[in-house]
């Protein structure tokens, strides 16, 4: 089982022209040197990262091989890319992954709000078995027993969470999550751009 090791910093900004803004920087290294960087930018704009952990999660499941799927969806990689800047401007789409990759696929299961029963919403996620070990079941704590078959582990409802530990069911996962109080980097013209070495 390889390791990853994911580094994330986010930050906050307050511009007196354009008010409140978000921006932040990561960096993925692979256990085969391989490391992917890039960033986003809520105050000028740019940059291939949306800012969620989710997508990081959905990065590293892409490189190892790995689709993901649920009640028969497959959900889409987000785009990563980097930006050219000689020969010429653009950007170039990096390739995570060449070849046809395992689907992973998830079930739900769902259930009415209390108060609102014509609406329901998500309220457990059955992985898939991964080796000799059955499936796993992310739930709410409020979620009846038995409306997924799988070992029960309790989840906060956060996507992020689901991808998390798909990915830590594949690999020694690593994570250092940062946030800065004070913009250091939303008025660097270079910032948002995105390697793979």
């Amino acid at each position: 089982m390889q390791t990853i090791h994911i580094k994330a910093t986010t930050g906050t900004g307050d511009c007196e022209d354009c008010g409140f803004y978000d921006y932040g920087h990561f960096e993925i290294t692979f256990e085969d040197g391989t490391m992917i960087t890039g960033s986003y930018d809520g105050h000028l704009g740019g940059g291939p990262w949306d800012g969620t952990m989710r997508t990081l999660y959905h990065w590293c499941l892409a490189k190892l091989g790995y689709a993901v799927e649920v009640e028969g969806m497959l959900h889409p990689v987000p785009l990563l890319y980097r930006y050219n800047i000689e020969p010429e401007y653009g950007t170039t789409t990096i390739v995570l992954f060449d070849g046809t990759p395992e689907v992973l696929a998830l079930k739900t299961a769902q259930l009415s709000y209390p108060d609102y029963p014509e609406h329901t919403y998500i309220a457990a996620v059955q992985l898939p078995a991964v080796g000799n070990e059955g499936p796993v079941v992310l739930a709410d704590v409020k979620t009846p027993e038995g409306l997924l078959a799988g070992r029960r582990v309790d989840w906060d409802g956060e996507d992020h969470s689901i991808y998390r530990t798909l990915l830590e069911q594949r690999c020694i996962l690593t994570v250092e999550e940062h946030h800065e109080p004070d913009d250091e980097f939303g008025d660097d013209p270079d910032y948002g751009d995105s390697e793979d070495e």
